[in-house]
């Protein structure tokens, strides 16, 4: 079952080899399919820079994704709390200029202060 995390806008941070961009993102949702936790949300770029910063999403290595955004992520604990099957895995789909990007990643909370980070960190494969 899909759970809505939040409909609004906000900012993703998406880290690339040898540079870093932010872009505007909504509808961030989660559900649980065999094991395997799923975070997605849409880009929406607000601007020809974030545009720019989209594509380089479609056609670099991918890094790893911070979100920051308290309502998403206390809601995707809370959500996952709820869930009565193990995690095995997780998976981040991104949904940008009408394809879905899926990556296998690790996810890491980190602390800033008050501030909360959720980093998922990209899987390479065999790697």
């Amino acid at each position: 079952m899909v759970h809505s995390l939040r409909k609004g806008r906000t900012s993703v941070y998406f880290q690339h080899n040898h540079t870093g961009h932010s872009i505007g993102a909504e509808n961030y949702e989660s559900e649980v399919v065999d094991g395997k936790a799923i975070l997605r949300f849409s880009l929406r770029p607000v601007d020809g820079n974030q545009r720019f910063d989209e594509e380089y999403l479609h056609t670099h290595e991918l890094i790893s994704v911070d979100v920051d955004d308290s309502t998403v992520i206390d809601g995707l604990r809370k959500y996952l709390k709820s869930q009565r099957q193990e995690l095995i895995s997780w998976e981040l789909q991104i949904l940008s200029r009408g394809k879905k990007l899926s990556f296998a990643v690790e996810p890491q909370l980190m602390e800033h202060g008050a501030r909360q980070i959720l980093r998922l960190c990209v899987l390479v494969a065999g790697g």
